[in-house]
């Protein structure tokens, strides 16, 4: 009879002893559903701070990435600005001395180093700062620009007789000449060193080489050579 109540009392300690391992179990349960929550909350909510801190980087070097190509892009411009005009200069003819080459309000380019390591020729078309009064238009360091063309350098010598002109006694062929004829009476003069001696294609309305107020251009005047004629469109090309 002992014995039967001692194994009871056995028996109802390990019952004891079974619920408390339950028990324990259960809460070892609910600790470990708690560290999963944890494990899958948390890491979500970093996640998503790092997608967004990522798409506010990639939006900030994205700006970036536009602003040094806008930068670069204008640094490009003014660069090649700068190129054009040093070699480059745009000019509007303001008169009719060149007609019926070139027209009042032609716009036409210029090469600003045409002579650097050359000399004008016969038969170039040339803008050069003439000592005659600016009119506020065509003009450059007080003096008005003009734009001629050369017909004789150093060394030759110039005759106009009878509507011709001779350049070292030859006639000269001027197919491009506004009128049959060249006004005006030159007799063998000498064009002197660094100048060059210019008309006007339309000679009855050009001021030039054959009048004091002009006379020999020199060459250190010429502002630069005209080579292309841009407006209008329907007369665009080479001079």
């Amino acid at each position: 009879m002992k014995t039967m109540e001692s194994n009871i009392e056995t028996m109802g300690n390990n019952s004891g002893t079974i619920k408390n391992n339950i028990e324990n179990m259960e809460n070892n349960s609910e600790e470990i559903e708690n560290n999963l929550e944890n494990c899958t909350e948390n890491p979500i909510a970093t996640a998503e701070n790092c997608l967004e801190s990522d798409a506010e980087n990639q939006e900030v070097k994205e700006k970036w990435t536009g602003l040094k190509g806008w930068i670069k892009d204008i640094s490009i411009a003014i660069l090649v600005a700068l190129l054009i005009m040093t070699f480059i200069k745009p000019t509007i003819v303001q008169d009719r001395s060149m007609q019926s080459t070139l027209y009042e309000n032609n716009y036409i380019l210029l090469s600003r180093q045409a002579y650097l390591f050359s000399t004008p020729g016969a038969g170039d078309i040339v803008v050069f700062q003439s000592s005659l009064p600016g009119d506020g238009r065509g003009s450059h360091r007080g003096g008005k620009l003009l734009i001629k063309r050369v017909i004789a350098v150093a060394g030759d010598t110039v005759t106009i007789a009878n509507g011709n002109v001779y350049v070292n006694g030859e006639l000269q062929e001027e197919p491009f000449l506004n009128g049959k004829e060249t006004p005006g009476a030159l007799d063998n003069i000498l064009v002197p060193k660094g100048t060059v001696f210019v008309m006007g294609d339309n000679r009855g309305q050009s001021t030039d080489s054959r009048h004091d107020s002009v006379s020999f251009v020199p060459v250190d005047d010429i502002v630069g050579r005209a080579f292309i004629r841009l407006l209008p469109f329907s007369q665009i090309g080479l001079l």
